[in-house]
């Protein structure tokens, strides 16, 4: 601001306060990047994210896509196990865990919850939200859920609750039954996988979620689960590049006069704050075209990844 920026952009680490209430005293614009940026007074004046909504509710269409496939109901239930990122991680990791309770909740009846007991009631407490009806209530109830099986996006932390859902299941025999995990991230998702793996009678399929198109998480995709640390059956990817040009758009708009969010997605405002959304994809296991399309033809990640050394990727090539 000393140098005479007029709009500035920041990924706040923590809420961001300070940096909004210096940005608000000297009238200078703030675009809050990829983590929205608010005090206790205020809040940024632009926020650009992908739509963490959105992220969560593909997540959970995948795993209750896959327990119709396999023919959940009532009285065939299939075993499900909910992690949560970081709960003060505001609004993503809320939204990410609401999207996903928006498709999973009103299908409970169909899953056995392995979570620990003690954790069952605050997941049955959520109501049935959505994006456009979500209030202070809804964040209430879904964070008091989250609390319970927040993995700080941490694999060590998220390891260690699977660890102890685990230990709960004892001896079981899971060998002929298949196993749902809503995990938030892919790293989390392949840390959970490798405890689970840890079982004297392990699940005979695993369906688990993720975000980031992390290395081992597309390495399992392309058909590799043993680079890919087991089997992940979808990820959501987030291409970085398009955040940063939408944050730049915003930027360029405000400098030249116009309305900062011409010209781009926008969706409902998060805090009060006029938010635009970069596009998101899904990928699938049973897609890898669609996944070596994405992400390899199109040169965001290179075939010659030691990672990737044991998928032939000749037979996607077009």
């Amino acid at each position: 601001m000393e140098r005479g920026a007029k709009v500035i952009i920041i990924t706040p680490h923590g809420s961001g306060a300070g940096a909004v209430q210096v940005a608000k005293e000297a009238g200078v614009k703030l675009i809050a990047h990829d983590r929205m940026a608010k005090s206790s007074t205020a809040a940024a004046d632009y926020y650009t994210s992908f739509n963490s909504w959105e992220v969560g509710k593909a997540q959970g269409q995948h795993l209750l896509d896959m327990a119709n496939k396999l023919g959940a109901s009532a009285t065939n239930k299939i075993d499900l196990a909910i992690f949560a990122g970081r709960t003060a991680d505001w609004p993503n990791a809320t939204y990410f865990f609401g999207g996903a309770m928006e498709v999973l909740r009103p299908h409970f009846d169909k899953f056995n919850l392995i979570n620990l007991p003690d954790h069952h009631a605050a997941f049955y407490a959520i109501g049935n939200y959505t994006e456009a009806t979500f209030n202070d209530e809804a964040k209430t109830k879904l964070q008091a859920a989250m609390a319970n099986v927040d993995t700080d996006w941490n694999p060590n932390t998220a390891a260690t609750k699977a660890a102890a859902i685990v230990a709960q299941l004892g001896d079981a025999d899971k060998s002929n039954q298949a196993v749902l995990v809503l995990a938030p991230n892919d790293d989390t998702s392949a840390a959970i996988r490798q405890e689970f793996a840890k079982m004297s009678h392990p699940y005979k399929e695993y369906y688990t979620t993720g975000q980031d198109a992390s290395d081992v998480t597309l390495a399992s995709l392309m058909g590799d689960p043993v680079k890919g640390k087991g089997t992940q059956t979808m990820t959501v990817f987030k291409d970085t590049s398009k955040l940063v040009k939408d944050s730049v758009r915003i930027a360029k708009n405000i400098v030249d006069g116009k309305d900062g969010l011409d010209g781009l997605t926008t969706g409902p405002a998060i805090d009060g704050v006029p938010t635009a959304y970069s596009e998101i994809t899904v990928l699938l296991a049973t897609d890898k075209q669609k996944t070596y399309d994405v992400i390899f033809k199109t040169g965001y990640k290179k075939e010659d990844n030691p990672t990737f050394s044991n998928i032939d990727f000749s037979q996607y090539k077009k």
